[in-house]
């Protein structure tokens, strides 16, 4: 695997974590709004 490809998977997962902690703030703040 050239270096290239590499730099591409790297970012396409760091890309995939951050979406991921954004749905699971999302998913907590509406937790938050809705709990009495």
């Amino acid at each position: 695997m050239s270096s290239e490809e590499r730099e591409d998977l790297k970012w396409s997962h760091d890309m995939g974590n951050l979406h991921q902690d954004a749905n699971m703030n999302r998913d907590t703040a509406l937790t938050n709004t809705e709990s009495p």
